[in-house]
């Protein structure tokens, strides 16, 4: 839902090419606002809206190419497959060892951001969390 920093690290142009129409000569420096892919209601329906459920299915190529959450190219994040699979084991056994639910039963939690360096929810994420019997 949301990446740690709204800007990737700086890449380089290594040769002469145009992005979305524009002219990039090689060498210049390129940031990539990744809050702002993923979150373009181009290619998101409802972008600021927690739909897990989009992820499920077939995924098309917009959609390959809109969500970063290791990067990509040459700085890809060389711990990727194992961060997913450590992931996903970890959230499991959360998961099958406690209940959750949001603080303020049948209310969503605002995920608005504030906007800086590094993305901070305006208002912190409450959970109730309680072990299964």
């Amino acid at each position: 839902m949301k990446p740690i920093a709204p800007l990737a690290i700086p890449h380089k142009a290594c040769k002469d090419t145009s992005l979305m129409g524009k002219k990039v000569d090689k060498g210049t420096k390129v940031m990539v606002n990744i809050h702002a892919l993923h979150h373009t209601d181009k290619v998101w329906k409802e972008p600021y809206k927690f739909m897990p459920e989009r992820f499920l299915g077939k995924q098309d190529k917009a959609m390959e190419q809109s969500l970063l959450p290791f990067s990509a190219g040459m700085r890809i994040c060389a711990g990727m497959e194992l961060g997913k699979l450590q992931f996903s084991l970890s959230l499991a056994n959360l998961v099958n060892a406690f209940q959750w639910s949001c603080v303020s039963d049948g209310v969503f939690p605002d995920m608005s951001d504030l906007l800086g360096f590094v993305l901070f929810m305006k208002t912190p994420l409450e959970a109730r969390i309680v072990p299964r019997a």
